[in-house]
C-alpha cells in the first residue's frame, strides 16, 4: 500500500502541475499602437539614481514571484493629477500584459486634484482608449488597454482614499519637488525617488519626454 503511494504522489503532482500550466490564460494583447509606444521608449536613457530605485524594486518583483502575496506599488505626486496616475497606468499595462504576476499598482497625491485634460490627451494620442465617467461625485476616466482587460479607472485620490486601503505598499514618488513631504509618511517599505525628465513643473512640461521618462522606467521594471 505504502509502495503504491509513493509511486503515486509523483506522477499526480506532475499531472496537476501540467493542468494548471495549461489552464493559465494568456496574457491581454495590447493595442497595437501601444506596442509601437513602448517598443518606441525602450532604449531611452534612464538615470543612474532611477535605475538604482528601479533594480530595488525589480528584486521586490522577484520575490513576489516565489509566495502568494500580491505586490502593491503606490506613485506619489502633489496632486494626483498627472505623473502618479500615468506611472501607475503604465506599470499596470506592462504588468498585466508581459504576465508579471501578483502586481497591483496605485497612486496618490498630498491632495486630489483633478486629472490634468493633457494626461487624456496624451493617452489617447499614443493608443489608449479613454472614457469619461464618475467616480464618488468626482469626474474620473476608464483607460482600455487592450479589449481583453478591464479598464483601469483613474480619478483624483489622496491617501485617505478608501481604494488605497491595501496593505505593505511599495511607495514611489514621481515629483522631485514633493519628495520631501513623502519621505515623511510612514509606508510599508522605504520610498523610492524617481525624477522625471522634461517635467519641472506642470505649466511648462514637456509631456513627450516627461511620458516617455516614465514610460521608458516602468518598461525596465517589468523586463524579466
Amino acid at each position: 500500500m505504502n509502495t503504491k503511494i509513493l509511486f503515486l504522489a509523483p506522477v499526480l503532482a506532475c499531472i496537476f502541475f501540467f493542468k494548471s500550466v495549461a489552464i493559465q490564460p494568456p496574457a491581454p494583447k495590447l493595442y497595437p499602437e501601444l506596442v509601437k509606444y513602448f517598443a518606441s521608449v525602450k532604449n531611452n536613457s534612464i538615470n543612474k539614481n532611477d535605475k538604482e530605485a528601479l533594480d530595488i524594486l525589480k528584486g521586490a518583483l522577484a520575490l513576489a514571484s516565489m509566495d502568494s502575496k500580491d505586490l502593491n506599488f503606490i506613485f506619489l505626486c502633489k496632486d494626483n493629477s498627472f505623473r502618479s496616475q500615468v506611472a501607475q497606468i503604465f506599470l499596470e499595462t506592462l504588468s498585466t500584459t508581459k504576465k508579471v504576476k501578483r502586481v497591483k499598482s496605485l497612486s496618490a497625491g498630498e491632495a486630489s486634484g483633478e486629472i490634468d485634460a493633457r494626461l487624456i490627451d496624451f493617452l489617447n494620442k499614443i493608443g489608449y482608449k479613454v472614457s469619461k465617467t464618475t467616480v464618488n461625485n468626482k469626474v474620473g476616466y476608464e483607460v482600455k488597454y487592450s479589449d481583453e482587460a478591464p479598464a483601469i479607472l483613474i480619478y483624483g485620490k489622496d491617501m485617505n482614499d478608501p481604494a488605497l486601503n491595501v496593505k505593505e505598499t511599495y511607495p514611489i514618488a514621481v515629483d522631485p519637488a514633493d519628495f520631501a513631504h513623502w519621505e515623511e509618511v510612514k509606508f510599508s517599505y522605504p520610498l523610492s525617488k524617481l525624477e522625471v525628465d522634461g517635467f519641472k513643473d506642470l505649466a511648462s512640461a514637456d509631456i513627450d519626454t516627461a511620458m516617455g521618462s516614465i514610460a521608458a522606467c516602468m518598461v525596465y521594471l517589468t523586463d524579466k
